[in-house]
C-alpha cells in the first residue's frame, strides 16, 4: 500500500458489498427484535418542547459543527495510532496486546469510558454526572 493512499478514501472498504450487507442485515434484525425484546418506548425519553424558532436553529449550527470537526480530528487520530504501531519494534501479532494495555490504562483513568454508553447518556440526560471539576456538594 503507497503510503498515505488509505487517507485519500477513508471510508472505500466500508461501502463494498462485502462490508455493508452484514451490517444492513444486523440493522434489520435488530429493528425488527427490539419492538419484541425491548419495547417500543423511546430509549432516552426526554420531555416535550416547543417547535424551535429561527435562532435556535441557528445555534444548532454551533454543535454540529463543532462536532464533525472533532469527528475528523478523531479519524485522524485513529489515523496516527495506527501509523505509530507501523513504526513499533514488535513483531504485528503484539499489537492488540499493546492496544489493550492503552485502552485499559485509559479504563483505569474513566471506567465509563469502557461501557456501551447507555447509562452515562442517561445520566448526563438527567443532569446526574459530576466532574472532577465539582465538589462534593455541587452532586
Amino acid at each position: 500500500m503507497v503510503a498515505g493512499s488509505r487517507r485519500a478514501s477513508p471510508c472505500s472498504n466500508e461501502w463494498r458489498p462485502r462490508s455493508f450487507i452484514p451490517v444492513a442485515a444486523a440493522v434489520v434484525v435488530s429493528t425488527l427484535c427490539r419492538g419484541f425484546l425491548l419495547g417500543t418506548a423511546p430509549v432516552f425519553g426526554l420531555p416535550a418542547v416547543g417547535t424551535p424558532g429561527p435562532v435556535a436553529t441557528g445555534l444548532a449550527l454551533v454543535p454540529g459543527i463543532t462536532g464533525g470537526l472533532l469527528a475528523i480530528a478523531a479519524t485522524g487520530m485513529v489515523y496516527f495510532a495506527e501509523d505509530c504501531f507501523t513504526k513499533l519494534p514488535l513483531h504485528w501479532m503484539w499489537w492488540p496486546a499493546v492496544g489493550g494495555l492503552i485502552v485499559g490504562v485509559g479504563g483505569l483513568v474513566e471506567p465509563r469510558a469502557l461501557g456501551v454508553g447507555y447509562d452515562v447518556i442517561d445520566q448526563l440526560r438527567a443532569a446526574a454526572i459530576c466532574t472532577r471539576n465539582t465538589t462534593a456538594n455541587d452532586c
